[in-house]
């Protein structure tokens, strides 16, 4: 009889009973393979250059869940092997790609590798789900999970479009899953991510799982210095200053409300809410920014912020909420507990009960205001005093703070970090009129001061001479009197365990800066004029020739002295002089270059011709990231570029500069070139098509910028030799746009940015073929 057609409900019943129970005996036997026997495979490579997997029959091996033992041999016969134990093939054209096998079939290697795996759970299970997204199972459970991870840890999945498609599928079952109620597995990815798996996997798997959820939900994103930025287009501009040196965690940058609203939908799925926190939380990402770029009216109507349902976030920062900061911030402010370290509030308006009632809550380690109005009243955080105790960081900028609250923070100050930028002479005032009180030795080993009015008091001075304890000292447009200053240097000097100094003024006495110089040893050293002036800097290092790594020098006058001191600093590795003027060089006077650890030049807007028979970029052999954008320079300057940068140099940034030929000829030869900027650049009796077939960056270059250079079709052609290009930027002419989107549909672009704002219908249809392909175009 055919069960299947059983005509009566009660046999449909028994039927249906039957079935189910098939179905349990199977999951059974599955999660027996997974969980139970710890299984031995024998792999051998044919001559096809495959690798072929044979599983052991009955073996039972003592084995930990989590090891993976993979043993090679040469003295194997593969053909005393049962074919009909042969459980999977692999060949580098797998789905999922993995370093460990792709070793074993590099030719030279083919012939000798043979070996055996052990392992706590069914390894060709997981393999045949790399190979075929339709092996994946309509349910998940937490050991298909812990097992495929493990996986791809210790075969070392390889990192490409791939992976990523692979990870989505899993979000999408996740997703699913989560949505049936009615499951008869038993899952719980909180409970799966807390057994401390995860732990053990390596972080760009984590990563592209992270961008496996976003991709599912569709969210634009790119990830920055390891922090993630969400965007409503890829092609937004992003403010990388909220990324806080200060604070201790990497970021999640939201660029505006609606971004965020789309987010805390997506996080209103359990599932999807643990597993995204979850995993930011294990890559360090730990600081949430709320940016609303955008000024969008904040409705009034009940948030529930699911960002903060797991109480991962240990820093949080609000700006650009204006009429709407009080009510989001009183609903954020339920929300929160008092795991938040660290609060940053930036170009709000908020009602001053909510500021204070915020604040007063959390036992901040840092808090940063930056242009915080309160609606009513001048004075900004009176009512704040908690936490003053707890602070080891603070960083206010065009905030107005009373004496009082000052007063009371320098009788419990327990800080290490304090910034401070003013918009008025009151608020400067009432910092200075407290400070100058200090009559005792600070801890404070960070400090930085940008002045409002340029006069420095010489109570300040005095003050200033308690913090002996000081690493980092910064002060900026300030104006200071001889015999002020000489004080001020004084103060300077007895800070013996100073490493960075910064200090920009209107000019220097260079008799005292020098005798500064002289006490003590500096890593980083930063002058800078607020206006060019005429007198000439004339600084001498003394022992500093071996501890400065950095020099940053800004709208300064260079002599020929300077200059030979600069190039004496024999552990220099940064040196940045921008918008300077160098004295002339004469033809016998003898430069010693010292400095060749130098990685980063940056000359940008520095007039170069008054020292054009001086072969500085000749000297240079370490060279990674090259600027002379703006640079009064003389014609084939780069081509003077050391032959040692060639297998060294990353980065080219050369914007309104002219090329000729044997510029081209010294550029080609860069081996490893991943960023070439040569915006509003002109070419002069040749193109940039002309950097020829022999260019040694082919397969290295990611960024091109070519805005502003006027292109030949010849030089679109050109452009599809770049294999790895994965941002370009260039001028569009009017004409052949259906020849210049064949080419550049040749390459791996992900970003297309062009000045063509013409809006007809060819242009748009041009548009168009690059975001079918999920290139953004700008």
């Amino acid at each position: 009889m055919n069960i299947c057609a059983l005509p009566t409900t009660k046999k449909n019943s028994y039927y249906i009973f039957f079935s189910n129970c098939i179905r349990i005996v199977s999951t059974l036997l599955i999660f027996r393979l997974i969980i139970s026997e710890r299984c031995r495979y024998y792999f051998s490579t044919n001559e096809n250059s495959e690798i072929l997997f044979f599983r052991e029959e009955n073996s039972t091996i003592d084995i930990v869940d989590h090891e993976f033992n993979l043993i090679l041999f040469s003295n194997f016969n593969s053909r005393s092997l049962n074919k009909k134990n042969l459980v999977f093939r692999y060949k580098k054209e797998n789905f999922l790609q993995f370093e460990v096998l792709n070793n074993l079939l590099l030719p030279n290697n083919i012939k000798n590798n043979n070996g055996t795996i052990e392992c706590g759970f069914e390894l060709s299970y997981f393999l045949k789900i790399s190979s075929d997204l339709e092996e994946l199972p309509n349910k998940p459970n937490s050991d298909l999970f812990k097992s495929m991870f493990l996986t791809f840890k210790f075969l070392k999945v390889i990192e490409n479009k791939q992976l990523l498609k692979f990870l989505q599928a899993l979000i999408l079952l996740i997703s699913i899953f989560d949505k049936n109620k009615a499951s008869n597995f038993d899952f719980n990815i909180k409970e799966l991510f807390n057994s401390g798996f995860l732990t053990e996997i390596d972080s760009y798997i984590k990563k592209n799982f992270i961008f496996a959820i976003l991709n599912v939900f569709m969210m634009k994103y790119i990830f920055y210095d390891e922090n993630l930025i969400l965007l409503e287009n890829i092609n937004n501009s992003n403010d990388v200053s909220f990324f806080n040196e200060h604070i201790p965690y990497k970021s999640l940058l939201i660029n505006n409300y609606n971004i965020f609203c789309r987010l805390e939908n997506i996080l209103r799925n359990p599932n999807i809410s643990f597993s995204f926190l979850y995993l930011l939380n294990e890559i360090n990402i730990k600081s949430l920014i709320i940016n609303n770029n955008r000024g969008f009216i904040i409705p009034d109507s009940e948030f529930y912020f699911s960002s903060f349902s797991h109480n991962i976030f240990k820093s949080i920062t609000i700006s650009n909420f204006n009429d709407s900061s009080s009510s989001f911030l009183l609903r954020l402010n339920a929300f929160i507990g008092k795991n938040i370290e660290y609060l940053t509030l930036k170009n709000i308006l908020v009602a001053r009960n909510v500021l204070n009632l915020l604040l007063n809550k959390l036992n901040l380690r840092g808090l940063v205001l930056y242009d915080v109005n309160i609606t009513g009243f001048p004075i900004c955080i009176d009512d704040f005093t908690y936490s003053i105790k707890t602070l080891d960081y603070v960083d206010f900028s065009f905030v107005d703070i009373s004496n009082s609250w000052w007063n009371d923070f320098f009788r419990r100050v327990n800080v290490s970090t304090l910034i401070l930028f003013f918009r008025s002479k009151h608020a400067e005032e009432n910092f200075i009129n407290e400070f100058m009180k200090i009559d005792s030795m600070i801890n404070i080993s960070y400090f930085s001061m940008q002045f409002y009015f340029r006069k420095i008091h010489p109570g300040f001075v005095r003050a200033l001479s308690h913090l002996q304890y000081l690493k980092t000292l910064k002060l900026k447009g300030y104006l200071a009197f001889e015999n002020v200053e000489a004080n001020l240097y004084k103060a300077v000097e007895d800070m013996k365990e100073l490493e960075y100094l910064e200090m920009c003024q209107v000019n220097y006495n260079i008799r005292s800066l020098n005798l500064m110089l002289q006490a003590f040893k500096i890593k980083v050293l930063h002058l800078e004029n607020i206006v060019l002036g005429k007198e000439t800097l004339n600084l001498n290092f003394f022992c500093n020739h071996k501890s400065i790594t950095k020099l940053v020098l800004r709208k300064i006058k260079i002599c020929v002295f300077f200059l030979k001191e600069i190039f004496k600093l024999e552990n220099l590795k940064t040196l940045i002089i921008q918008f300077c003027v160098f004295e002339p060089i004469l033809d016998s006077e003898l430069l010693i270059f010292l400095s060749n650890n130098i990685y980063i030049l940056d000359l940008y807007g520095t007039n170069l011709e008054l020292i054009k028979d001086y072969d500085i970029l000749g000297k240079l052999d370490n060279l990674e990231y090259l600027y002379l954008s703006f640079c009064k320079i003389f014609s084939e300057y780069l081509s003077k570029l050391s032959v040692l940068c060639n297998s060294r140099l990353r980065m080219l940034n050369f914007e309104h500069g002219a090329l000729y030929p044997s510029d081209l000829n010294r550029i080609q030869e860069l081996e490893i070139l991943e960023e070439l900027n040569l915006f509003c650049c002109s070419f002069i009796n040749c193109s940039f098509g002309k950097l020829g077939n022999n260019c040694k960056f082919f397969e290295s270059l990611v960024n091109l910028n070519l805005s502003f250079v006027n292109l030949t079709i010849e030089d679109f052609i050109y452009c599809k030799n770049f294999k790895s290009l994965k941002k370009l930027s260039i001028e569009l002419p009017a004409f052949n746009l259906i020849a210049i989107r064949k080419c550049l549909l040749c390459l791996p672009l992900e970003e297309l940015a062009t000045n063509y704002i013409a809006e007809n219908d060819k242009f748009k249809n041009f548009s168009h073929y690059f975001y079918e392909r999920g290139i953004d175009v700008s």
